[in-house]
């Protein structure tokens, strides 16, 4: 199909031979700019979460890290972006595995019988040549008893894990079983946590509650 503006300036040309190349020129332009105002802005619109600025994207993951179950409407109120936008960009970076998951913060220190225990597990490690620590951390990383597990520096250690068991003898029989068995590992040190007062940012005991003891006469 020949667009509007060609089969204009066909007629112009049949009509008027001399001056048709400017007459058809000013429609070009004309056309052009309609196609940067309105179909280019569609498709920048399309793009436009991913040239999300660069700060705007830290503060909706801050804002998502702090409460998760934010809306898009609301992310976008708060850092000056249409919902749209703040949807594909939430997206995005889901699909980009920069949002990995959206937990829930328990304190399970409050529930009652909760049949498990924390501890963090330092471990001294040998590296292997060409693939230094990463392999044996990836083989830690399959025990599903194994919340976390992190590489550090400026320590004795070289491996800090975060560990879950029923008991702490389950965490002990975890320890010298599987983890101290694996090659590579030299030593292991076990601590475990017996009370949170602060995780990911978030205290977990009401300061200002009144903990006194309540005396009647």
């Amino acid at each position: 199909m020949v667009p509007r503006y060609l089969r204009l300036s066909n007629q112009i040309h049949g009509n008027h031979e001399s001056g048709c190349w400017g007459f058809l020129h000013d429609v070009v332009v004309q056309k052009v700019d309609y196609l940067n105002t309105h179909l280019c802005t569609k498709i920048k619109r399309k793009l436009e979460w991913w040239g999300m600025d660069r700060l705007k994207q830290r503060e909706l993951l801050h804002l998502l890290e702090e409460d998760s179950r934010m809306s898009a409407e609301q992310i976008g109120k708060m850092i000056g972006e249409p919902t749209e936008v703040v949807e594909q960009t939430i997206t995005a970076l889901e699909a980009e595995k920069v949002i990995v998951k959206y937990p829930a913060l328990v304190n399970w220190e409050r529930v009652d019988d909760h049949p498990y225990v924390n501890a963090m597990i330092d471990v001294k490690v040998t590296p292997k040549r060409d693939v230094g620590f990463d392999e044996v951390a990836e083989r830690i990383c399959r025990f599903p008893e194994v919340k976390a597990v992190y590489l550090m520096s400026g320590a004795s250690y070289d491996l800090s894990i975060i560990l879950e068991g029923k008991t702490m003898k389950e965490v002990a029989t975890f320890v010298s079983q599987k983890l101290s068995t694996l090659d590579s590992v030299v030593s292991t040190a076990t601590h475990f946590i017996l009370k949170r007062y602060k995780h990911d940012g978030i205290e977990l005991e009401d300061r200002d509650e009144d903990h006194r003891m309540v005396v009647t006469p």
